[in-house]
């Protein structure tokens, strides 16, 4: 521990040195360098020079070399607040900066506010001209070290990439790394008894692995990401930040990570669940201009397609706990229908007043009565379990036919084959020329394959689901029923003009019901609307 006095500037008359312990780590797996290290050599610093530490900086998973101090999240807060402290500490100066500029940068914005930098272990003192010195000479050798490391670095990570090794990091929830093996042509990638090699590759994680499927198959369903957040919420599934933290071994946070969205976009459009090598989020081909794959497919190219335009897609509505008919029923003045529900104490007990009424009807724009929920969902039951009306007709349902466009595969095999026919004329005769044509041919051949294969746009198509419409709403609750009738069905409910207040409907008012199916459907029934009236 080095043994630098605490300097006299922040000395004043029965003044301790108000210090922040500054700590840092790229990766929370580096032991040598843990958080609970460098916290013990500050305090213990501290403590020696009498000092208090009067708060922490702890930045984990953050690199110096792409963050300056004032980016990083934890230091960063201290640093707009300088009039609560008197001098940063850290363990080692590359725990601080790894880059001249940056420290300089610092030395500028400390020196006029009379701020000091003191290391725990090196001698580092910026009230005297030596110590600046000094320590300017070894953030330069701390910078050369991270250039140094990180050119081997990606030295190491460009050959991974060609040979199917995984580069490091954690893959995409729903995986974990393996060791790497020699995988025989037709091996499904997972679990396998192929011969052991060197490096690593990626697998499914049995622990998460169904929670990523299941993200999957509801998103092609047409659940919005958000639904699906709210429901792995209310079943307590870890949010992979957390479960990352848990797969570690360290203490999850009182405050748990919570699903979004992004998260949910983030796993079904990383090329990982396809099974390939990416690097910033783009696919990486191997020499023979293919794609490299690191693992077995969570799914296969069309659902990938299909996910793709989905992320694009704005949701039309909620697809979790919303009221059985929101963005089905609508009002004769164009507004949605809002289920309003109230309990009222009477003399028999307490009821459950549950209607429809027009979003327009609070704000004075509609006067049109409200209708008993009860009734207008029976209703709607009626009319989609009907025979004559909907019960026999099949359900459809749609699905993306992607499109057929293989530009950008030629160009990748082209691109292979101009490497490989500049590679052809600095080897020697023998079986490297000949590894080389052989490859150089197979390029050839499938190039003039794919160039006459069709070029085709993707198309959202209608499948047959084998079911009707009976049957389907048999089984399904009211969030399934409401995404058949937003799927095939659009409803308006003309309501009869009540007192001008927007109140319930009368007894004995009659509402005409006007069920007008979607396009698809109103083709094949051959009947662009059927009327039903409703005696409130």
């Amino acid at each position: 521990m080095s043994t630098t006095a605490i300097p006299k500037t922040f000395k004043g008359p029965n003044a301790r040195p108000r210090l922040i312990g500054v700590i840092r780590l790229s990766k929370e797996t580096e032991e040598s360098t843990s958080p609970q290290v460098q916290r013990r050599a500050i305090q213990g610093y501290a403590d020696l020079h009498g000092a208090d530490i009067v708060g922490w900086a702890e930045d984990l998973d953050v690199s110096a070399t792409k963050y300056a101090p004032h980016q990083r999240p934890e230091l960063s807060s201290w640093l707009n607040r300088p009039e609560k402290w008197d001098g940063l500490l850290f363990w080692r100066l590359d725990r601080f900066v790894r880059s001249v500029i940056d420290f300089a940068d610092m030395i500028r914005w400390c020196q006029p506010l009379g701020k000091n930098l003191i290391s725990a272990t090196e001698p580092i003192d910026l009230s005297t001209p030596i110590g600046t010195a000094l320590a300017q000479i070894i953030v330069v050798f701390a910078e050369l070290e991270s250039a140094t490391t990180r050119l081997r670095v990606l030295n190491g990570v460009a050959e991974k990439k060609l040979m199917g090794r995984w580069t490091g990091g954690d893959p995409t929830y729903g995986y974990k790394t393996v060791p790497a093996r020699n995988h025989v042509e037709g091996c499904s990638w997972h679990a396998c008894d192929c011969p052991r090699t060197e490096g690593l590759q990626i697998d499914f994680d049995e622990e998460v692995y169904a929670y990523a499927g299941e993200i999957v198959s509801r998103l092609l369903r047409g659940d919005s990401r958000n639904s699906v957040c709210l429901d792995y919420g209310r079943r307590e599934i870890l949010a992979p930040s957390d479960y990352k933290r848990q797969a570690r071994g360290n203490k999850l946070p009182e405050k748990r990570a919570e699903w979004c969205p992004e998260t949910l976009r983030n796993i079904v459009t990383s090329p990982t669940i396809r099974g390939l090598m990416s690097h910033n989020g783009e696919i990486v081909y191997g020499e023979d201009g293919m794609p490299v794959q690191v693992g077995p497919a969570l799914v296969d190219d069309s659902e990938a397609a299909e996910l793709l335009v989905r992320m694009e897609q704005k949701p039309r509505t909620r697809t979790d706990g919303a009221a059985p008919l929101l963005d089905v029923a609508f009002c004769d003045c164009g507004g949605k229908l809002h289920l309003w529900q109230a309990k009222r104490k009477l003399k028999g007990g307490e009821k459950l007043y549950r209607n429809y009424r027009c979003q327009f009807a609070n704000k004075g724009l509609c006067d049109a009565a409200a209708i008993s929920a009860d009734h207008l969902e029976e209703l709607i039951s009626t009319y989609v379990q009907m025979p004559v009306m909907l019960g026999s007709v099949e359900v459809h349902q749609t699905h993306l036919m992607p499109g057929e466009d293989h530009t950008e595969e030629i160009e990748q095999r082209r691109q292979a084959l101009d490497k490989l026919t500049e590679r052809l004329g600095m080897v020697p005769a023998g079986p490297a020329m000949d590894a080389v044509l052989k490859a150089m041919g197979e390029h050839t051949e499938a190039m003039a394959k794919l160039e006459e294969l069709p070029q085709r746009a993707a198309e959202w198509i209608s499948v047959p689901t084998g079911e009707t419409y009976a049957e389907q709403w048999g089984r399904l609750d009211w969030d399934g029923r409401r995404r058949l009738l937003m799927e095939g069905v659009f409803t308006l409910v003309a309501y009869r003009k009540n007192s001008g207040r927007g109140g319930a409907a009368r007894k004995g008012h009659k509402t005409e019901i006007l069920m007008c199916p979607g396009p698809d459907l109103a083709a094949r029934l051959n009947a662009p609307e059927r009327a039903l009236t409703l005696v409130a």
